[in-house]
């Protein structure tokens, strides 16, 4: 089972990601405008401040399709492997079907595949037990 910080910790950054996106892709144009570096040098323009700018905010967007990358990973991951787990079990409580469809959401917002679709389809048609957790 999944601790559950670990779960609200991957809720967060699934959360986050996005709005950095965002936050991004609003202020990607006024940062550019209003970017003031202390020169030294006379010689050297805003232009190149701007590129510099330019450079800094394109790692931090690289960044973030990194982090959503690995977030879709982690969650591919968990959804194959508590799809398998219950499968394998041949039933699951409802808890845990309302946990792992929470888990698969998440995975299918970042546009998860069909295997998991298909995983998680299977366990829904499991028959549901009542009692503890897994």
């Amino acid at each position: 089972m999944v601790p559950t910080w670990l779960v609200v910790a991957k809720d967060w950054i699934v959360t986050l990601t996005p709005l950095w996106a965002i936050l991004l892709a609003v202020f990607w144009e006024p940062l550019k405008r209003t970017f003031k570096r202390n020169i030294t040098d006379p010689n050297i323009k805003n232009t190149e401040a701007i590129k510099d700018l330019d450079k800094e905010i394109k790692k931090i967007a690289k960044t973030a399709e990194d982090a959503q990358r690995i977030n879709k990973a982690l969650l591919h991951n968990e959804v194959f492997k508590e799809c398998k787990e219950f499968l394998n079990n041949a039933d699951i409580n409802v808890d845990d079907l309302e946990h792992l469809g929470e888990l698969f959401n998440l995975y299918e917002s970042l546009g998860g595949n069909g295997i998991a679709a298909k995983l998680f389809n299977e366990v829904q048609n499991l028959p549901k037990k009542k009692g503890e957790k897994k």
